[in-house]
C-alpha cells in the first residue's frame, strides 16, 4: 500500500480545484463528483495510468466529514469503476494509507486486493485485517488487481 493520500486533501479540494483537476478529458468523463450547493460532498476521479495502457486509477476518494456513512463513497467509486470497465480498461488500481480503515474496508468490499510490493507489506496488511476484523488472509500479490 502506497502512502500517497493525505488527510489535508479534503481541505484542498474546492470547486475551482476540481474544475482544474478535471481538465483532462478522460478524467472529466469518468470521474464522479457529488456537490451540494457550493460544497464538495464526495468525489472519486478516473485517472488513466500514465505509462501502463489499460490501467486506471481510482484516484482521490474523498468525502466531506458531514456526509460520511451515507454510501456516497461506494457510489462514486462504483461509478468510476463502471466507467473504466465500459471503456475497456484491464485493471483498476488505487493508493491509500494504512490508517484509512473505513476506506480500506470499502475497497475490499468492492473487490480490490492488496498488492505486496515491499517486504513490510505483509505485516502491514495483517495488522489492517486484524483491525478490520476481517477473516481474510493476505499473501503475496505481484500485480495490481481489478475491482469489478
Amino acid at each position: 500500500m502506497h502512502r500517497k493520500f493525505r488527510c489535508e486533501a479534503v481541505v484542498l479540494w474546492d470547486l475551482e480545484g476540481i474544475e482544474k483537476y478535471l481538465e483532462d478529458t478522460v478524467r472529466r468523463d469518468g470521474s464522479q463528483v457529488v456537490i451540494t450547493g457550493d460544497r464538495l460532498v464526495a468525489a472519486t476521479f478516473a485517472t488513466p495510468h500514465k505509462s501502463l495502457d489499460g490501467v486506471g486509477y481510482l484516484d482521490f476518494v474523498v468525502s466531506h466529514p458531514d456526509y460520511r456513512g451515507l454510501g456516497l463513497g461506494r457510489a462514486v467509486c462504483s461509478g468510476v469503476m463502471r466507467f473504466f470497465v465500459e471503456h475497456g480498461y484491464d485493471s483498476i488500481i488505487l493508493l491509500t494509507d494504512d490508517w484509512r480503515l473505513p476506506a480500506i474496508d470499502l475497497y475490499l468490499s468492492l473487490g480490490f486486493d492488496p498488492v505486496m510490493e515491499r517486504e513490510d507489506m505483509l505485516a502491514r496488511w495483517q495488522a489492517i485485517m486484524s483491525e478490520l476484523e476481517k477473516p481474510r488472509s493476505v499473501g503475496p500479490t505481484d500485480s495490481p488487481s481489478t475491482g469489478s
